[in-house]
């Protein structure tokens, strides 16, 4: 039977006691899961040597090989540098490799290697058995209704964020 990954440190505690009465609560639920998740994938990724937003990016170019680093930046919505810093320790690791454009020298492509595409491959089957595992607590209904209050969540954020960035 499949163990899963492995923690460098003790696996995450179980969540906080929360009350259920508070109008915060669900939140709080919200944020536990979000850096549960975030611990499973960075345990995931770490199998591979990889820090999550080296997988992340990886998993981009492995699914559109030939990007340039501007479009990889923008994609990922992060600095240029950022990606170029990302890309010299994919590099390093073996996971990819850069070519210059036939077209314009000035360009770099990016492309995975056998390896980075082997590791994407099988971070992919890990977190699929994530998502699944939890899905399996959910009846098909109770999926379509948590997909439906997260959109109305989500729309609620979209609409506070858009609010903040509006001149007074």
């Amino acid at each position: 039977m499949h163990q899963g990954p492995k923690f460098r440190d003790a696996p995450p505690p179980g969540p906080p006691p929360v009350d259920q009465s508070d109008p915060n609560a669900a939140f709080f639920k919200i944020g536990f899961i979000e850096r549960s998740q975030r611990k499973i994938f960075a345990a995931v990724f770490s199998e591979y040597g990889l820090h999550p937003s080296q997988g992340f990016s990886l998993s981009m170019i492995v699914h559109r090989p030939g990007r340039s680093q501007r479009e990889l930046a923008d994609d990922l919505r992060i600095e240029r540098a950022t990606v170029t810093v990302t890309l010299q320790k994919l590099e390093r690791g073996g996971f990819i490799r850069r070519e210059a454009d036939p077209d314009d020298q000035r360009v770099m492509r990016i492309y995975p290697t056998e390896k980075g595409i082997n590791a994407v491959n099988n971070i992919t089957v890990e977190i699929q058995r994530f998502h699944e595992a939890c899905a399996k607590s959910l009846t098909d209904e109770q999926r379509q209704q948590l997909l439906e209050l997260l959109q109305k969540l989500e729309n609620t954020v979209v609409d506070y964020l858009q609010g903040l960035n509006r001149p007074d």
